[in-house]
């Protein structure tokens, strides 16, 4: 009798825990969903040819202070840097 009050508060304690991660993680997932609409409602102005600071300016200037695109994205890494030509993308 023993053994099995054990082994029921054993599956207890693992359901609570494992009831507990998914909600964690839910909630991480709901987070994480907000935060890519803002970046989608705020980051659209900022991006782009006519953002801010354009992107394109951004990774010349990079290219001119560490000599080359290798370097710069081994100091910076960005996505940015990546060669691709700015003026084909068009986020508005």
């Amino acid at each position: 009798m023993v053994e099995s009050d054990s082994s029921i508060e054993d599956l207890h304690s693992l359901c609570t825990c494992v009831l507990s991660v998914a909600v964690f993680l839910r909630g991480l997932g709901f987070v994480y969903f907000i935060a890519f609409l803002c970046l989608v409602n705020d980051g659209l102005p900022l991006l782009g040819s006519q953002g801010l600071l354009p992107a394109e300016v951004f990774v010349e200037r990079l290219h001119q202070h560490f000599g080359s695109a290798k370097a710069a994205n081994a100091e910076l890494p960005s996505i940015f840097i990546l060669s691709f030509r700015w003026e084909n993308i068009d986020l508005s």
